[in-house]
């Protein structure tokens, strides 16, 4: 038999031979694609041969690529296409293959059994399989209190197989320092949503910039970066989460503040104005310059700059100059009380003003005295208030009522009490105060013999300056009680002098004990001298007797240096029961015995010129005397021709003080 018919191909349709599959995927090449008859070949023998492969996908037989395959390889559903491009986008695509159909038969052929060039198209559809891709880029800085688009340069998110203006982001995880906004209206609104944090937003608003970052949580604190999460999902697919990072750059947002503690000077003195009383705390990082400008000065004192070469008035100042501890408040020792001044505080853009109270301590430097100290006059077994005839002290520059006595010594025959709130006895080392005396609190309670003389030692102290070892003295029934007197007249003497203490301006009496035997006890020296015994000179002396006074043994002498007119001594006087204690006060004259200290230097001159003489060439000092009154006389005249003053038989050059060269010489 002869093989000589040639088979015939079947078409599924009008349109040719189309398979379709989806991306990615494969499918079953079936009769309802490729179908042909041979009437002298059996029909599953019937062979395709692949003249053309497929561009974007593979043919399979069996899961293996071939070149080749049978009808019955079609029956049996051996035969595939799959797709093997991993991504065609959102539009299909079309792929296609040419076959050529044999029958393959051994016996022989007449004429050629083979059909070439059948076409088949493979319609590959999109499937959307992919996820957004988000991509960050740069780096996205944004001022301090402001804000900043997310363009392109900064966030891009792309979808190769969905529409990417239909992609909508989430935000996961929002910035902590500030949110994310969308300045485009909401669908059918015409009215910008600035202002209103989101937590989603569109690919569409992100191209066409619409996505700011809003730094808005920046009071009190200065992040320098912050961060948000987003994920964008194409309705089916969705991205992995992405941290978009935001760097902040710090700007000047923060004010001032001003913390103030309190401003205490004493009286007269300074106060330097440190850190430590006045601070100024602005947040801004890196730190502002901060500038003080003083808008109402100090009425009872000034505000300074102490530097190296000085101290000046100051307006203004800055907060480097507060940490060094340059700037002193200056007290003027007006006897008040408080100050206030009012300062600005700029750091360029901020200010903010502060009214500064300064409280002003009066200076206690005087030591309290004992103006009455009479002791007591007590019976046996009496009990005898102290009141403040008995027993006072005083102080010039402080409360008498605060003015404490502190016990060093309770008395041997008795107590000393306090009756009020309640009735104590007082022991070594407690005190009492001047006003308790006054009020009648304080009382001697005699518990021991008779015939003796019992006393109180203590320690007088306003708070500041302590006047020690004081005594009060009880006498009981009778024993000597009566005080010497004392006659203290004071003297007047020349600077530098001396004079013998007689008994006409010191001396003491006591009707009771022979006034040879009272003694006299310095118990503060003259500051501007001293007291000697004229048997011995140059030495100082502290104790002295009337019968030393009598004798004329007893001198003051002056010896300071300074200009101060005025000096004394305070002593005690005591017949060995009953001291008195009184103050001698000398008065000093002036007296022109300090010679004038003259300071000069060579002058020279070219010859033929003149030249001014100031006081850097000659100079006098003088402590006693007003620098109008020095003189200077010529003692030699200049040779001829070289000093302008040698016609004159004598000249004198007359020193004004004033510190202009062109007037410091007449």
């Amino acid at each position: 038999m002869v093989d000589d018919e040639m088979p015939t191909f079947v078409l599924p349709g009008l349109l040719g031979v189309t398979v379709t599959v989806d991306e990615g995927q494969s499918t079953l090449l079936t009769v309802d694609h490729l179908k042909a008859s041979d009437r002298d070949t059996d029909d599953q023998r019937l062979t395709f041969t692949v003249v053309t492969q497929p561009k974007e996908g593979t043919l399979l037989l069996s899961g293996q690529r071939t070149e080749s395959f049978t009808q019955k390889d079609i029956i049996d559903g051996f035969v595939s296409y799959r797709h093997l491009v991993p991504e065609i986008g959102m539009s299909g695509k079309i792929d296609s293959f040419n076959l050529s159909l044999s029958d393959r038969s051994e016996k022989w052929v007449v004429g050629g059994n083979r059909i070439n060039n059948i076409n088949v198209q493979v319609k590959i559809s999109p499937v959307d399989n992919q996820k957004p891709q988000i991509s960050i880029y740069g780096e996205f800085a944004v001022p301090e209190a402001g804000k900043k688009t997310l363009e392109s340069d900064y966030l891009i998110v792309v979808d190769a197989d969905s529409n990417e203006d239909a992609i909508v982001c989430t935000i996961i995880k929002p910035p902590s320092h500030g949110y994310l906004e969308n300045i485009a209206p909401a669908p059918g609104s015409e009215h910008s949503r600035i202002g209103i944090p989101i937590s989603a937003f569109s690919n569409a608003h992100l191209k066409r910039g619409s996505i700011n970052y809003v730094q808005s949580i920046h009071e009190g604190i200065e992040p320098r970066d912050d961060k948000f999460t987003i994920e964008c999902s194409d309705g089916i697919n969705v991205s992995p989460n992405r941290v978009f990072p935001v760097i902040i750059k710090p700007a000047n947002d923060e004010t001032p503040e001003i913390y103030v503690r309190e401003f205490v000077v004493q009286e007269g003195r300074n106060l330097v104005i440190d850190m430590p009383i006045l601070n100024v705390v602005d947040k801004d990082i890196p730190a502002d310059d901060l500038v003080f400008s003083i808008l109402s000065p100090t009425n009872n004192g000034k505000i300074m700059r102490h530097e190296a070469r000085g101290s000046f008035d100051v307006k203004n100042f800055t907060m480097q100059d507060v940490r060094r501890g340059n700037i002193v408040y200056e007290h003027d020792n007006s006897e008040t009380i408080k100050d206030t001044f009012k300062v600005n505080v700029s750091d360029g853009k901020h200010s903010i003003e502060k009214e500064i109270a300064i409280t002003v301590l009066p200076v206690d430097d005087e030591t309290p005295r004992l103006t009455v100290n009479n002791g007591l006059d007590v019976e046996m077994g009496e009990i005898v208030v102290i009141t403040n005839d008995d027993l006072r002290a005083t102080d010039l520059d402080s409360n008498d009522d605060n003015i404490t006595y502190i016990l060093q010594k309770v008395p041997a025959y008795g107590f000393l009490q306090r009756s009020a709130p309640m009735l104590m006895n007082l022991t070594r080392g407690m005190n009492f105060s001047q006003w308790e005396i006054d009020a009648g609190h304080m009382q001697y309670r005699h518990t021991g013999r008779d015939g003796v003389r019992d006393l109180i030692k203590f320690d007088l102290t306003d708070g500041h300056n302590p006047f020690i070892d004081r005594y009060f003295y009880v006498n009981i029934e009778g024993l000597d009680n009566t005080y010497p007197e004392v006659l203290s007249k004071g003297v007047e003497l020349p600077e530098g002098g001396s004079i013998i203490l007689t008994t006409d301006l010191l001396s003491t009496t006591d009707s009771n004990s022979p006034d040879e035997n009272l003694e006299f006890t310095i118990t503060r020296t003259p500051s501007k001298g001293y007291l000697e015994l004229t048997d011995h000179p140059g030495v100082a002396i502290t104790t002295f007797t009337q019968l030393q006074l009598a004798g004329n043994k007893v001198r003051y002498v002056h010896n300071s240096e300074d200009e101060i007119k005025l000096d004394s001594f305070v002593f005690e006087v005591t017949d060995g029961f009953n001291p008195v204690f009184r103050t001698f006060r000398i008065s000093l004259s002036d007296i022109d015995n300090k010679k004038p200290i003259l300071m000069f230097e060579t002058l020279r001159v070219q010859e033929g010129n003149y030249k001014q003489i100031t006081p850097f060439e000659l100079k006098a000092v003088d402590r006693d005397t007003n620098n109008r009154l020095v003189r200077f006389p010529c003692r030699q005249q200049s040779a001829p021709r070289q000093a302008a003053v040698q016609p004159f038989p004598q000249c004198c050059v007359v020193h004004d003080a004033r510190p202009k060269r062109e007037h410091d010489l007449v």
